[in-house]
């Protein structure tokens, strides 16, 4: 009895003495994450359009004879009237400096007069029409523009913009500015299909 008693202490010490089982768990590696590419969209100016750098005060549109200038103050007549008058005067110093802001690709800037459809279409309004334009240059001669850069375009009432016989709003200058010859082919292609002898 003793005998196996001692074998069992024995076997009790043997076990108390042995080290645990360590079980080590397989190491997971995290995938890397790739850094996070952020697209950076180009900022619009917005000083430019229609490649042409633009000035306080005006804005351009596209129209079917060409890029027109669009003041924030047009130039309008009294009736019968191809007089500027001088409330136009910061008119004219916008057209000026957008001109000369561009003077590396304007070649031409066409004056365009327009007159409302009081009186007769032909000769009357194409005449007044053309002094009209006339002023136009004059007033931008005298700020320092060349006058070899400008164009008369006489354009009576057969081009109106806004409806009524009598809309002041109509009797007005626009300018037209072309990049090149093939501008001024295109805008003198439109506007020789304008019936100027015909009242509306």
């Amino acid at each position: 009895m003793k005998k196996y008693l001692a074998l069992f202490i024995l076997i009790f010490i043997s076990s108390c003495g042995s080290k645990p089982e360590i079980i080590e768990e397989p190491l997971v590696e995290e995938p890397i994450q790739e850094p996070m590419v952020v697209e950076e969209k180009p900022v619009e100016d917005t000083n430019s359009k229609f490649g042409y750098t633009l000035v306080p005060g005006m804005d351009l549109k596209e129209t079917e004879r060409g890029i027109i200038i669009v003041l924030e103050n047009p130039v309008n007549f009294k009736l019968r009237e191809s007089k500027i008058e001088k409330q136009y005067d910061a008119s004219f110093k916008v057209v000026k400096a957008f001109i000369d802001a561009n003077s590396n690709i304007i070649t031409r800037i066409v004056v365009e007069g327009h007159t409302d459809s009081t009186g007769r279409a032909y000769p009357t309004n194409v005449v007044l029409s053309k002094k009209r334009s006339l002023s136009g240059i004059e007033e931008l001669s005298d700020m320092g523009l060349s006058r070899t850069l400008m164009v008369v375009r006489a354009l009576g009432e057969a081009m109106p913009e806004y409806s009524g016989k009598n809309d002041y709003k109509n009797r007005r200058l626009k300018f037209a500015i072309m990049k090149d010859d093939a501008d001024l082919k295109k805008y003198n292609s439109v506007v020789s299909k304008l019936n100027l002898k015909k009242n509306r």
